[in-house]
């Protein structure tokens, strides 16, 4: 009797969690744009070709347990906005990606905070970058070169950027 109620529990919990579960994801898709356009965001950045990010990409996240300081680490974040989730937070560290910093970052229209420090990206700071609304930005320990590009002033919610290249 104890295996049959163990059992019966655990085909309920199990199908709670997918059909729950799909419920829940159908419910909170991104818009195809973001999908689209973060897929393009890691493949610009040398991403390997399994990263591929569906509509359900909010939540992602790759904490590792042992030493976060030394390993990879992503996230990425999103709020609801007139009830339609948006990217609004994208971490990639320490993933040895050795593309280039991406200019579609713009086409995520809520994005408010991009962390891509300790990579090999190359490049600078993207001209597409400069009307939006980011609030953070960390490109540090790159190979980023020249100086610090003026269009980079007219971000105006701009209040944390660091940036330091290899």
């Amino acid at each position: 009797m104890f295996f049959v109620v163990v059992v019966f529990q655990s085909l309920l919990l199990v199908s709670l969690g997918l059909f729950g579960g799909q419920f829940f994801v159908a419910a909170q898709q991104l818009p195809q744009s973001e999908v689209d356009a973060l897929n393009e965001i890691v493949k610009t950045m040398g991403a390997a070709t399994n990263w591929r990010f569906d509509g359900s990409a909010c939540g992602f996240k790759v904490t590792p347990v042992s030493d976060p300081e030394s390993e990879p680490t992503s996230d990425i974040a999103c709020n609801t906005v007139n009830n339609t989730p948006h990217i609004t937070s994208i971490k990639f560290q320490r993933w040895s990606l050795a593309g280039v910093l991406p200019p579609q970052v713009f086409q995520l229209p809520q994005l408010q905070q991009i962390d891509l420090a300790y990579n090999y990206l190359n490049g600078s700071i993207p001209v597409e970058w400069s009307p939006m609304k980011l609030k953070s930005i960390s490109v540090f320990g790159n190979r980023l070169s020249g100086n610090i590009p003026s269009h980079l002033g007219n971000i105006i919610s701009l209040t944390y950027f660091i940036h330091f290249s290899i």
